[in-house]
């Protein structure tokens, strides 16, 4: 499979610097802050009306319930002189009498203390912020000067950072800076590691499009303080409640003085119910307008970004709130298993994000898609968002792939502190480095260099090795029945053997990857042909004959080409057998260096490449159908033909099963290398990461990262192979004699 063993190089963070001075740089345009719809400015008028009307609902309650107490206790004092002196009713009744009058003032007095105590009970505000310097990342600040210009929105009076998969815009001193520009900009760090430059982009837009709203923002804020407090009232239960419910409850009361602490409690939640009305009241009506204001924070960042980054935003955030969970749940395990987690939480959680299959972010996405708006939702329905958004068709003034971690000067060591500060938060004491694992392990693995693999496998065989005609070992045997002097001759006689061969390998090797273009390429006119397409033959290599003979006389070609190497491969293939033969060996144990360490690392190997062998029949043809679907995808953008649908369903079909066959497959063989996910089978590697919204892009894509992850775990298995093999030949061939 020529073609993607050139180009097996995974794609690591190498882009991870602009590539010009400024993020400013990619700007193409103005920023103008959109128009407020009516709906908004409407909703902006019931919450400011709600804003006044509840708190004096509030405090009127309170009123009636403390006036209700001195008009009882001032009016119906009288009832202690009923019936002249309490001697007429005994001491039992006078005491009854004293209860019946002090028992509502009792009750109402309790009430009214219980519904205004949280206004006294002060919360102290003792979260820590971690809060960015210019030097930090001076290519934030430049952007968001930029955007703070543009919108003529305040700057914020601090950026504050940490670990959460969200960003948010507020007041810096809360009620103190309600009334000026003192705002804080809140950005999550994992935003940072998994977004893109046009993507962060917009979500500072958004932001910056909540400090645009002035008005908004504050009777926001004012709102959902007042729900807090009724929320409070409420909800919250402290010391007073506690010795209500035990002094109730306690069995040495007086059972008289426990009725009338029965009727307190039941007092209390009475006031409590009709309160519970008005935080549901207020709750309703700020979501209304909560969601009023993402709509309206939405359009700033589609006329930032473009309303295709915008929808790509949206399903990416999904992502990385899966990602993050996925993360905690193996940071746990992690715990559990070695004590450690790992000491950068952003990059961690990115990576798990980047690693779930492209189908489980598909069923994410339908099922986000799928959901409504409901009252109490502080955010519409991502679909609602998505209709709006698609309705702008805007195409946005800031434009980069870049990632966002090269607008700060050391993301890495940035991450690293507030990871450090994010487990000292939940452990209650500062976290000591020795629990800590390095982050960029789980990096290896992209970080690995194919293109070595490569190298390693076309020095081993002069150049001429190919995935179309793969060296694939039989698994080896429990015991050697040959002799060491023969296998160290035999080796050296496959050398020889290899040399003599190699021009005429050179040729076939040649003639093989013509030919290989030449399959591909009739495929791919037979399938235009079918779904009813013009083409030009030349333009896939049919020249002068009909493709049902340009087909056969390629895959006649394909195999004579085969054929014409195969001696040449089944030298070099019993050459390497040898050596991996001789090292089991007591000859190969006594003269290789940690001969016992390479021979099991061998034998695992050898057993996956085996395992990776059966498959490859069904890759080959999963490459052949791939190639074929990519260009008919690339035609359907041209325009459509009669037999289109059909033809391209088939060919999914087709990819799809081969794709299930090869999962199958390779369900229980292990991954032998490390993999971000401990213990990771080689279907789950093989599967696709890249989600695309085109059903038949993302076939393409499962199928591609199948043909090109199990051909790049085929050369890193060879490789070590052949590694090993050399070593052997070193020391145990060449050095004896």
């Amino acid at each position: 499979m020529e073609g993607e063993e050139d180009n097996l190089a995974v794609e690591t963070d190498a882009g991870a610097s602009l590539p010009t001075g400024s993020p400013l740089d990619f700007i193409r345009g103005e920023l103008q802050p959109p128009k407020s719809s009516l709906v908004y400015r409407l909703g902006l008028m019931v919450v400011a009306f709600t804003m006044v009307l509840l708190p004096l609902l509030y405090f009127g309650l309170v009123g009636l319930f403390a006036y209700g107490v001195y008009y009882y206790a001032a009016h119906y004092y009288t009832m202690l002189s009923w019936g002249g002196s309490s001697r007429s009713y005994g001491y039992r009744g006078g005491l009854l009498l004293l209860i019946a009058y002090l028992g509502p003032i009792f009750i109402g007095a309790a009430l009214t203390f219980f519904l205004i105590k949280p206004l006294f009970n002060r919360r102290s505000d003792n979260e820590e912020h971690y809060s960015l310097n210019h030097a930090d990342a001076p290519q934030l600040f430049t952007l968001i000067g930029w955007i703070c210009r543009s919108l003529n929105a305040p700057i914020p009076s601090r950026i504050d950072v940490n670990c959460d998969v969200n960003a948010s815009a507020g007041f810096r001193g809360g009620w103190r800076s309600l009334f000026g520009n003192d705002v804080v900009l809140t950005i999550g760090l994992p935003l940072v590691a998994g977004l893109n430059l046009n993507q962060f982009a917009g979500v500072i837009a958004h932001e910056y499009g909540h400090f645009s709203q002035g008005t908004a923002m504050r009777a926001s804020y004012v709102i959902r303080r007042i729900n807090l407090w009724f929320a409070r009232v409420v909800y919250e239960r402290d010391s007073w409640d506690v010795s209500l419910v035990a002094a109730s409850e306690d069995s040495d009361v007086d059972w008289r003085f426990m009725i009338l602490l029965y009727l307190t409690r039941l007092g209390v939640w009475f006031g409590r119910s009709i309160l519970w009305v008005f935080m549901v009241t207020g709750h309703l009506i700020s979501s209304f307008m909560a969601r009023q204001m993402e709509f309206d924070a939405d359009l700033y960042e589609i006329r930032m970004s473009g309303t295709d980054a915008f929808v790509a935003t949206l399903l990416r955030l999904k992502q990385l709130d899966l990602g993050s969970a996925i993360a905690q749940d193996q940071l746990v395990a992690k715990w559990k298993k070695e004590r450690k987690l790992f000491d950068q939480l952003p990059e961690f959680i990115a990576s798990r994000a980047n690693d779930i299959p492209a189908e489980q972010q598909e069923q994410l996405f339908n099922k986000v898609m799928l959901q409504k708006t409901r009252l109490f939702d502080s955010h519409p329905a991502d679909a609602d968002r998505v209709k709006r958004a698609l309705q702008a068709n805007e195409p946005g003034i800031f434009h980069s792939e870049a990632p966002a971690v090269s607008l700060f000067t050391n993301f890495a060591e940035l991450s690293r502190t507030l990871t450090l500060a994010h487990y000292a938060e939940l452990t209650g004491e500062p976290f000591a480095e020795k629990f800590l694992a390095a982050t960029e392990s789980i990096a290896r693995e992209s970080e690995h260099d194919y293109a070595a693999d490569q190298q390693i496998i076309k020095g081993y065989f002069h150049g001429v090795a190919t995935s179309l005609h793969p060296i694939l070992l039989p698994e080896p045997k429990g015991l050697v029945f040959r002799k060491d002097t023969d296998l160290i001759a035999e080796i050296k006689q496959m050398r020889q053997q290899m040399q003599e061969l190699l021009p005429v390998a050179e040729e076939a090797y040649s003639a093989l990857k013509l030919a290989d273009e030449q399959v591909l390429g009739a495929r791919q006119a037979h399938v235009l042909l079918k779904a009813g397409y013009q083409y030009s033959p030349a333009d896939f290599g049919i020249a002068n004959v009909s493709l049902d003979v340009a087909e056969s006389q390629a895959h006649n070609a394909f195999a004579q080409a085969a054929a014409a190497l195969q001696p040449f491969s089944e030298a070099g293939k019993t050459r390497l057998g040898d050596a991996l033969n001789l090292l089991r060996l007591p000859h190969g144990k006594t003269h290789v260096p940690s001969a016992v360490e390479l021979q099991e690392e061998a034998k695992q190997i050898s057993w996956t490449l085996a395992r990776v062998g059966g498959i490859w029949d069904l890759l080959f043809e999963t490459r052949k159908d791939c190639a074929a679907l990519e260009i008919l995808l690339h035609y359907r953008q041209q325009g459509s033909a009669d037999n289109l649908q059909n033809t391209i369903e088939n060919l999914c079909t087709g990819i799809q099963e081969r794709v299930n066959q090869i999962q199958l497959k390779m369900s229980l063989v292990r991954y032998p290398y490390q993999h971000t996910t401990a213990d990771v089978f080689v279907s789950e590697y093989a599967r696709n990461k890249e989600y695309h919204p085109d059903p038949f892009q993302l076939v393409l894509k499962e199928g591609q990262s199948h043909i090109e992850k199990l051909i790049a775990l085929y050369c890193r298995l060879l490789s070590n192979l052949i590694t090993i093999s050399e070593a052997v030949e070193k020391h145990a061939v060449d050095q004896t004699g």
